[in-house]
């Protein structure tokens, strides 16, 4: 999921649901946007290589559910 071009109002907030069994995901978002992640993995992961927003009230994007046997990856 490229998220590079979406935009989000100053101090708005996104969320996306993910839920993925024996596969994976990539999300790639802004660089201005700080991501808050609150995935569960079981016997898989989850490896956040965003960096985190310069700006105060930057939009913030949450990232929420459960990867089961497979990865996501969070990335700018």
């Amino acid at each position: 999921l490229d998220l590079r071009l979406a935009t989000m109002p100053s101090g708005g907030e996104g969320v996306i649901e993910v839920f993925s069994l024996m596969g994976g995901y990539k999300v790639r978002v802004p660089d201005a946007w700080t991501v808050d992640n609150r995935v569960f993995a079981f016997l898989g992961g989850v490896e956040d290589k965003t960096t985190p927003a310069a700006e105060v009230g930057a939009p913030r994007l949450v990232v929420r559910g459960t990867i089961v046997m497979g990865g996501l990856t969070l990335t700018n």
